[in-house]
C-alpha cells in the first residue's frame, strides 16, 4: 500500500516537474506562430517584446527568428543587429545566415568580411571571387547618352523610348 503511494506520488511529482520544463511562453507560441505563418511585422514585434521582457537575450531560437523577421521585411539594420547578437551568443550561423550576414557587410561597402564569410561556401564561391575584386564593383558603369535612335523616324514614333520636342517619351503598344 505505501509502495504503490510512493510510486504514484514519484509519477505525479515527476510529471508536474517536466511539465514545468517544457513550459513555453504564449507570447513567445504566438510570435512563433505569426513567424510560421509569415506574418513577419507580428512575429517581429511579438518576439521583441519576449525577449525584451523575460531579458532573455540569450534565447537563440528567438534571435534567429527575430533576424529572419527583419530580412524578410528589408528592415536590413535591424537584421544585423539581430545576427550580431546571434554571433555574440556563441551560436554557429546556417550557410543561409552566413550568405545573409554577408550580404548585409557588402551593402555597407566591407566586401572584406563578405568574402570571409562566404569563404566556406562553396555554392557561394562566384560571389566570393566578386566580392574579392572589390575595385571593380566601384567603378560607375552608368555610362549613357541621350540621343536620337535609328528606329525613331519623323513618320513614326511607336517604338520606345521617344523624344519629341525635347521631351523624353517612353510608349508601349
Amino acid at each position: 500500500m505505501i509502495r504503490s503511494f510512493l510510486v504514484s506520488l514519484l509519477f505525479a511529482f515527476s510529471t508536474a516537474v517536466i511539465a514545468q520544463e517544457v513550459k513555453v511562453s504564449p507570447q513567445f507560441s504566438k510570435a512563433k506562430f505569426a513567424f510560421e505563418a509569415k506574418q513577419y511585422k507580428a512575429a517581429s514585434i511579438g518576439l521583441s517584446n519576449y525577449i525584451a521582457g523575460k531579458y532573455d537575450a540569450s534565447n537563440v531560437q528567438a534571435i534567429t527568428m527575430l533576424a529572419d523577421c527583419f530580412w524578410n521585411m528589408r528592415a536590413y539594420n535591424q537584421a544585423k543587429f539581430c545576427y550580431d547578437k546571434l554571433a555574440q551568443t556563441g551560436a554557429s550561423l546556417t550557410a543561409t545566415e552566413k550568405f545573409r550576414v554577408s550580404e548585409l557587410y557588402a551593402m555597407s561597402g566591407n566586401y572584406k568580411e563578405a568574402q570571409a564569410l562566404l569563404a566556406g561556401l562553396p555554392q557561394y564561391k562566384a560571389k566570393m571571387l566578386g566580392y574579392q575584386k572589390a575595385a571593380d564593383l566601384l567603378i560607375d558603369s552608368l555610362d549613357y547618352t541621350v540621343q536620337y535612335l535609328n528606329v525613331n523616324t519623323n513618320s513614326s514614333k511607336e517604338f520606345s523610348p521617344s523624344i519629341v520636342n525635347n521631351s523624353f517619351y517612353w510608349v508601349s503598344n
